[in-house]
């Protein structure tokens, strides 16, 4: 006995301590993921297209577009002065560019000015002389010449706003006008401001302070603003899922305690059930944010605790056993509550814990972080019923109102009502089983608002960047192989871009040619010079240019080039800033370029084609195939965990009896899958991974019924009560926004249904074996 009471001290101790841990966590602003990336596993199988993604997801992440639009251009580039410094006094973007300039472009420039006659656009060996002295003078005497006339030293032919244009049009759709970075149409003019967030895009605290800025941006009459970024989806997806988890979560607790009242129609028992899930839910938050940031280095994601929120209704049920079997008499009376019902727990909580495990062990990581919340819950439940709830519901006494809901429940699994169970599920099945139709869409996972939708679309089309997911990636065991292949693949784009089938490109190689390249751009140069010095001579009279541009100029008599640039150069010193997400260093001493594209409909196979290392990809057909992938994965681990449990309680109830404890929860599955074809919610791989949550939480209606010896109604009340709690918590998902969230709803809702009104098909299994 003394050794009882020191192991209930004791848990209630460790119990007390991760409750306040919880509390001290959530009120001390915790960070929680919103990155609906964050829930998937790898997406590519090769390394590379795998860095690619991340790489530009993390670069997109954090940018922000806002287009000012006006009738004329000097409103608009006004206007854009304006906003852009704003932005900048408000301290929440790193960097804010209304306007390009030498000096924000000086990283660039530094890098152009070393090679002057490697980097800029091609002269062809047939241009002569007069003609690359007479467009320099162009140039410099033009309206925006004098920014470029002070690089003169340096850059003795003006080349550098050769060099530069391209990179700042990305393949026309943009053009440079006194400093500002236009994209006009037809029927606005309209200037770009370009910014970069401070901090993370996806912390609830950066979301809320961008968004609330930007939205309270204005510009006068007639102008007006568009604005665009990942923030805008993010704190939208972030503030509905916290919304709802809130809802939710109240609305569940509200719900389970109400039921109960009207059950047990006393305050005590209510208050140690709220005690008890409030402690289960805060532990669990704790140990599963303690396990993530250790296991995946990164916060608990906010949809982990959605659906978490759920685990309320499940883990309630050991309590309601426990308090059926507590006020209601027993045919034996030597027997305590708890042992009356220990036999069911434990094998109800394995069998849960089991279907929690077949989701730990995916590859997902937000099913993970579910996965651990769930079974932390769930033994943190278990031990209390065992350990705490003997010592405070006080000695065991009948309730005359129990007694009553006893036999009122019994009725419920009376045959006549099996048959009308059974015909239930049958008209289901043929109803909804045609209409189930599979989607490995992205778009599962997060369904942005209309509204939302057509804000950013609208900027996407003015910029002309509508199809951002595509992007050709390219290994090679150098820099300047990868660098070649670019530049062969940057020939076959610009052939497509003039047939139309691709809007624009990015890529290094835009930035730093080959060395190949860099040679040829040298030697046109080089023969120009050497075919005509004077010419050359009588421009720096004429531009009265100082000795250090005539030495840079005299360079020219060398046939070779001294040395080259790299993209290594390029990015240790800044001037690749705009591409820096476009290239890396492999772990085997490789490298992975890529050329991101805008708006490719052309053939896949033949862009790559005879480029070694090449190979299209395109980020949003890759995940939606990897979630196919992983659908038939985890359709193949569900059928082995239901076969697996079968095989488990085989050693229980015997080879004979052990279909009659498993068919219900079995039919439950079915019939879940047939609702969502009628509810049109379309079958994925997180519909799948629901049928394993299922599995484990459904199964122990059958063996509540099957471990009750003494074959009373009490456990068909126990069993009543703790459908209705389960239904409550994830039927409430099936009005989340979040798509993933509804068809665990919708299938766990429908299954527990019918697998606790099938359950009492196991009664009386284990006496019979």
């Amino acid at each position: 006995m003394k050794l009882i009471r020191n192991i209930r001290y004791a848990y209630l101790v460790v119990l007390t301590s991760l409750v306040v841990a919880a509390l001290t966590l959530l009120t001390s602003n915790p960070t929680f993921d919103t990155n609906i990336m964050s829930l998937l596993p790898p997406i590519y199988r090769d390394h590379a297209a795998e860095t690619v993604l991340k790489a530009q997801t993390n670069d997109v992440g954090g940018r922000v577009v806002v287009v000012v639009k006006s009738p004329s251009s000097a409103n608009a580039e006004r206007e854009a002065l304006r906003v852009a410094g704003d932005m900048t006094a408000s301290g929440l973007f790193s960097r804010v560019d209304a306007r390009v300039s030498t000096e924000e472009l000086k990283p660039i420039a530094d890098l152009f000015f070393r090679y002057p006659f490697q980097l800029a656009v091609s002269g062809s060996s047939d241009v002569d002389a007069a003609h690359i002295v007479s467009q320099a003078q162009e140039r410099i005497f033009a309206p925006d010449g004098i920014q470029w006339a002070h690089s003169l030293s340096f850059d003795p032919l003006a080349l550098f706003p050769l060099y530069l244009q391209p990179l700042l049009s990305s393949g026309g759709a943009f053009t440079i006008s006194n400093g500002f970075i236009h994209r006009d149409t037809a029927e606005s003019k309209n200037v770009l401001v370009l910014a970069r967030i401070k901090g993370s895009v996806y912390s609830r605290e950066v979301q809320e302070s961008v968004v609330r800025h930007l939205d309270s941006l204005s510009v006068g009459q007639p102008s007006s603003l568009l604005t665009s970024g990942i923030v805008f989806f993010a704190h939208e997806s972030a503030g509905r899922t916290e919304s709802e988890v809130k809802s939710i979560s109240t609305a569940t607790f509200i719900a389970v305690i109400a039921l109960l009242f009207v059950v047990f129609r006393s305050i005590s028992p209510l208050l140690v059930i709220g005690a008890f899930l409030t402690t289960s839910f805060l532990g669990a938050l704790l140990i599963t944010n303690v396990c993530t940031e250790l296991w995946h280095q990164q916060p608990l994601h906010l949809i982990t605790l959605g659906f978490g929120s759920c685990l309320l209704g499940v883990s309630v049920d050991y309590a309601i056993h426990f308090f059926v079997a507590h006020n209601t008499s027993p045919m034996r009376a030597d027997r305590s509550p708890l042992e009356r019902i220990g036999s069911s727990l434990t094998l109800g909580f394995l069998t849960t814990a089991i279907g929690f495990l077949g989701i730990a062990f995916s590859p997902f990581p937000g099913l993970q972080q579910l996965a651990i919340f769930c079974i932390a819950g769930l033994i943190l439940a278990v031990s209390t019923v065992a350990i705490l709830l003997p010592w405070v519901a006080g000695p065991p006494r009948a309730r005359t109102n129990l007694e009553s809901l006893v036999s009122s429940t019994s009725l419920l699994f009376h045959p006549t009502v099996r048959i009308i169970t059974a015909l239930s599920l049958v008209l289901i099945l043929l109803m909804g089983i045609p209409r189930v139709k599979v989607s490995d869409d992205i778009r599962t996972l997060n369904t942005p608002s209309l509204a939302l939708i057509a804000k950013q679309r609208e900027v996407a089309e003015l910029m002309g960047m509508i199809d951002g997911g595509s992007a050709i990636v390219v290994e090679g065991s150098s820099e300047d192989e990868v660098l070649h292949k670019e530049e062969l693949l940057v020939e076959r784009l610009e052939a497509l871009r003039r047939e139309k089938k691709v809007r624009s490109y990015r890529a290094m190689s835009e930035l730093v040619p080959s060395q190949e390249t860099q040679h040829s751009i040298y030697r046109s140069y080089s023969q120009a010079y050497a075919s005509a010095p004077e010419t050359f001579l009588a421009y720096g009279r004429d531009m009265h240019l100082n000795t250090t541009a005539v030495a840079t100029l005299e360079t020219l008599k060398s046939a070779e080039p001294k040395t080259f640039a790299t993209p290594q150069e390029c990015l240790t010193t800044g001037a690749c800033r705009a591409v820096e997400d476009l290239w890396h260093a492999g772990s085997n001493g490789d490298f992975i370029g890529t050329i991101s594209l805008e708006g490719f409909k052309g053939d896949a196979a033949a862009i790559t084609q005879g480029i070694p290392g090449a190979r299209l990809v395109n980020h949003a057909d890759a995940i939606s195939s990897a979630l196919r992938s992983y659908r038939v994965s985890a359709t193949e681990t569900a059928a082995l965990f239901y076969l697996g449990i079968y095989l488990l309680i085989t050693f229980r109830y015997g080879l004979r009896n052990s279909w009659r404890v498993i068919a219900p929860a079995a039919a439950g599955a079915t019939t879940a899958l047939a609702a969502l074809g009628l509810a049109g919610i379309p079958l994925n791989v997180f519909s799948v991974f629901a049928l394993l949550v299922l599995l484990g939480v459904s199964i122990d209606y059958a063996i509540f019924f099957a471990e009750d010896d003494e074959v009373s109604s009490c456990t068909s009340l126990a069993v009543v009560l703790s459908a209705a709690t389960t239904i409550i918590s994830f039927g409430a998902l099936y009005f989340s926004s979040t798509p993933a969230l509804q068809s665990f709803g919708v299938v766990l809702s429908v299954g527990v249904l019918f697998a606790a009104l099938l359950a009492p098909l196991a009664q009386g299994v284990r006496g019979t074996r």
